[in-house]
């Protein structure tokens, strides 16, 4: 029935969002070894909900039509449904109506978001080195070709000299800042989060603005928001007011 789909759909977004108890977790995976559709339509979310995350807009437009296309063909072709086959067609149609509306809505809004992140989003201007022993020519030719705009030749040179350092909050620093502009938000995450466990480091304040600025170009708005609103509710911190207006129009 289709209040039972609906409820399906909330139940499987409450669980790929981390929204669900450990008991309800463990009820809802013991549901899914035994229910057939249930896992289906899980599958088929997590396909759908990857795609609008990476997909760019005309991608997901065009993905968009071809599932348009599909179910215009199913219905060219549909047969009447005897009274007691399971109505599995019409909770696939159901799922992928919810979907569409769902990525039209996220297709007018994402510019818009784009923009309003780029208000925000601050460019490192890099280090000055001083070329004194052999790591610091290292750091200096990453940086060099950080402020030439070769980021894979800048992030290679940084992650071989975090070999000999891994703790070094400089080189964790820059290698998420590059990973953050390349779009590697996975790892620009990891290492901004080393930078944060290193008490008083100089990169302390800006590699947390920065995560919540990855967090929300990547989508997360439940850490991205949790961020921010560390941010904010610390007097001292430079980045305060700049999370407040964030939070405001998120």
């Amino acid at each position: 029935m289709m209040q039972e789909e609906l409820e399906n759909i909330e139940l499987i977004e409450q669980y790929v969002e981390g929204k669900m108890s450990s008991e309800d977790i463990s009820f809802f995976e013991a549901r899914l070894l035994k229910d057939d559709k249930l896992r289906n339509e899980l599958e088929l979310y997590q396909k759908i909900s990857s795609g609008l995350k990476t997909d760019s807009s005309d991608s997901l437009r065009k993905k968009l039509k071809e599932i348009d296309r599909e179910l215009d063909k199913k219905k060219a072709t549909v047969l009447p449904i005897k009274k007691n086959e399971p109505k599995k067609y019409y909770s696939l149609a159901a799922i992928i109506l919810l979907f569409i509306i769902s990525a039209s809505y996220l297709l007018f809004f994402r510019n818009s978001d784009d923009k309003l992140i780029a208000q925000y989003d601050e460019q490192d201007a890099g280090l000055p080195v001083l070329m004194s022993t052999d790591a610091d020519v290292a750091l200096s030719n990453a940086m060099n070709a950080y402020k030439l705009g070769q980021l894979d030749s800048s992030l290679a040179l940084i992650n071989e000299l975090l070999k000999n350092n891994p703790s070094s909050d400089t080189l964790n620093y820059y290698d998420a800042v590059i990973s953050e502009q390349l779009k590697k938000y996975d790892q620009a995450i990891i290492n901004y989060q080393v930078v944060l466990s290193t008490k008083n480091s100089a990169f302390n304040f800006k590699s947390a603005f920065h995560l919540g600025i990855t967090y929300w170009k990547n989508k997360d708005l439940f850490d991205a928001k949790r961020i921010f609103s560390i941010i904010a509710s610390d007097s001292g911190n430079p980045y305060q007011k700049k999370a407040e207006d964030i939070l405001k129009k998120m």
